[in-house]
């Protein structure tokens, strides 16, 4: 009975920090993105995935910290805004900039990636 208490607490614990995270738009956590090129940055997605924040990791001379929202696309997930385009398929992203045009897997050793559908 005392094991059942534990789990529920636990579970409840897990629950509340969600949902802080999700009420507080500070999305659900962030992913790092390693390009063929050397670029590497990270991508926090809003809670509904209806945009995301770029911020650099290498390379920052490229670009800043850049929020992108959501454009409907029929080939993938698209973000799009000021010169910028991030599109993903899959785990794999394409990065596009004014200066340059990369593709970028997820790092190794960070968060689980997304899939950004088929």
């Amino acid at each position: 009975m005392k094991k059942q208490h534990i789990g529920l607490l636990v579970a409840g614990v897990v629950v509340g920090i969600a949902a802080f995270f999700v009420l507080s738009g500070r999305g659900i956590g962030g992913y790092p993105y390693v390009c063929a090129d050397g670029t590497e940055f990270r991508v926090v997605p809003a809670a509904d995935r209806s945009s995301i924040t770029l911020s650099a990791i290498k390379s920052a001379a490229l670009f800043s910290e850049k929020t992108l929202p959501r454009v409907e696309s029929n080939i993938g997930t698209m973000y799009v805004a000021d010169g910028v385009v991030f599109f993903g398929k899959g785990e794999e992203v394409q990065f596009i900039t004014a200066a340059l045009s990369t593709v970028c897997h997820p790092a190794s050793g960070g968060n689980i990636p997304l899939n950004w559908g088929q």
